[in-house]
């Protein structure tokens, strides 16, 4: 098995030993080979002709990649470790800290029937342009004549997040603590209450506060946690970083492909992954990043046991 940690690959040193041993190559030709070249003038298709990879071939027979995850806990992550890390879907309806929270501010969520509930009542969840779109501040629902409406706007960001993002745990790949400490709001309290809060402002007169009101939970504190999920099981768009078939053209027919493969989504995943290493790794190598975010498919098992804690950090009070 192998384990790709983008976190730790700090030296170029570094970078073509964990290329050298993904790919069966000698350390020592790898480092040659790139210290002559640069990042403007060397890319993977480079690489794959100088050490005849094969890209359509599963050289390790596993591989993981790990990821880091922002969070908050006012219980030591002790639920964490006992259940696991959880999408979203799974925090919104099951007997999670989340629920509790919201159910205890009037909130309610059914994903699988795309429905909000706020005090009692029953609102759609719907995409801006839905057909089923009934927008609660419009009831002649002709948004589009008026400009951008916050409350479709809203709704649809919720949208966004429940079905186009599939619940989906969202980590790091690569990039430093201050970084991930800063991203959203997620620091002090998960990202989608500030999606709830944005849309349920217009079911009340009184200003919803979840953020504020998850912030200053006793004991609260935040969370960089690290755990290694199977290249497999991200979200496709995170490891098919090429963009579309014509920016692997060259790559795709070497390995015995052509247009239809790729529209008829018939190229190995053997090809995806080894291509999306071979330029992380190199990226790596010439002093960049790499990609920085994935997603993770909702229904991927990441059992407690296999979650470390990077920091602790408390949550100031409001």
């Amino acid at each position: 098995m192998a384990v790709i940690n983008f976190f730790e690959i700090t030296e170029k040193e570094i970078a073509a030993k964990v290329m050298a041993n993904y790919f069966e190559l000698k350390a020592e030709d790898v480092f040659f080979e790139l210290s002559n070249t640069s990042h403007d003038n060397y890319e993977a298709l480079d690489f794959i002709k100088r050490f005849s990879i094969d890209l359509n071939c599963a050289y390790q027979e596993v591989t993981k990649i790990s990821c880091r995850h922002l969070t908050t806990s006012d219980d030591q992550l002790d639920s964490i470790f006992q259940r696991g890390m959880l999408n979203l879907k799974q925090m919104l309806e099951q007997a999670t800290s989340l629920r509790a929270f919201l159910l205890n501010h009037g909130v309610e969520i059914n994903v699988d029937e795309a429905w909000i509930s706020y005090d009692g009542k029953r609102y759609p969840i719907y995409k801006y342009n839905s057909k089923e779109r009934d927008c609660f501040i419009n009831p002649a629902n002709d948004c589009n004549e008026y400009g951008n409406c916050g409350y479709c706007d809203a709704n649809t960001a919720l949208h966004g997040k429940l079905y186009f993002d599939k619940c989906e745990i969202e980590a790091f790949l690569d990039a430093d603590i201050k970084e991930i400490e800063g991203y959203s709001t997620v620091s002090h309290s998960p990202e989608i209450l500030l999606t709830i809060e944005n849309l349920i402002k217009y079911y009340t007169s009184k200003k919803p506060l979840l953020q504020d009101g998850w912030r200053n939970r006793p004991n609260n504190c935040g969370y960089i946690l690290e755990f290694d999920v199977a290249i497999e099981a991200f979200e496709p768009m995170t490891t098919r970083s090429y963009g579309n078939y014509w920016n692997i053209q060259e790559l795709a027919e070497m390995m015995g492909y052509n247009e239809w493969d790729f529209e008829d989504n018939l190229i190995k995943p053997e090809f995806t992954n080894n291509l999306f290493l071979i330029q992380n790794l190199l990226n790596k190598f010439y002093g960049f990043r790499a990609r920085e975010f994935g997603q993770i498919l909702p229904q991927t098992i990441i059992p407690g046991d296999a979650i470390r804690v990077i920091k602790e950090k408390p949550i100031l009070v409001y």
